[in-house]
């Protein structure tokens, strides 16, 4: 795997929990407004991308380990 493609994992990643903290803190500040049905089902779609996400990224990285090497 190449080092772009562990970076671009990395930077999806980074959204992810972007989006997730955006999330909390609109709840927080208007969870009285809100839809609790419709929540659940964002953040278990967003928490399960994440997820994903990650299992990508180990995934590159123990694949870069076994190479012993980074190919772009």
């Amino acid at each position: 795997m190449s080092s772009k493609q562990e970076a671009e994992v990395s930077k999806q990643i980074y959204t992810v929990e972007r989006l997730l903290w955006a999330i909390q803190d609109v709840v927080t500040e208007e969870q009285h407004d809100m839809d609790f049905e419709t929540l659940q089902s964002v953040l278990e779609s967003i928490t399960e991308r994440e997820t994903e996400l990650r299992q990508d990224l180990h995934d590159l990285r123990q694949q870069t380990t076994k190479d012993g090497c980074l190919n772009d």
